[in-house]
């Protein structure tokens, strides 16, 4: 048995662009929830999704756990579709690009209201 001192290759395909997109679309949807709760409970904001303004009227954790879940189950369908079509790909940078507005829109709501 020949031991080779090969160094393992990262292959930057669509497939390790795609996880990083949908991994980066779970922590801002994480942060976003976060966000949301504070501006809420502050009275500087409300839910502007119909849906979850009304879970988030049955409490925060319900509210939370519903964002998890359906932001969850989304980027699980578009990882079970990595494979099959290339629309996958597209709709995972399309919900990053969403999600980094959504984050943004936080950020400057934020920077507005401290001044």
């Amino acid at each position: 048995m020949e031991l080779t001192n090969q160094q393992p290759s990262f292959d930057l395909n669509r497939h390790s662009l795609m996880w990083g997109a949908l991994a980066t679309v779970l922590v801002i949807n994480l942060a976003d929830a976060g966000l949301t709760l504070w501006a809420v409970h502050m009275g500087w904001a409300v839910e502007a999704n119909p849906f979850m303004a009304h879970v988030l009227d049955l409490g925060s954790i319900p509210f939370v756990l519903t964002k998890i879940f359906l932001v969850s189950s989304g980027v699980m369908l578009l990882w079970m579709l990595r494979s099959r079509t290339l629309l996958a790909a597209i709709g995972s940078f399309a919900v990053l690009g969403t999600y980094l507005y959504v984050l943004s829109c936080h950020m400057e709501t934020f920077r507005y209201l401290m001044g």
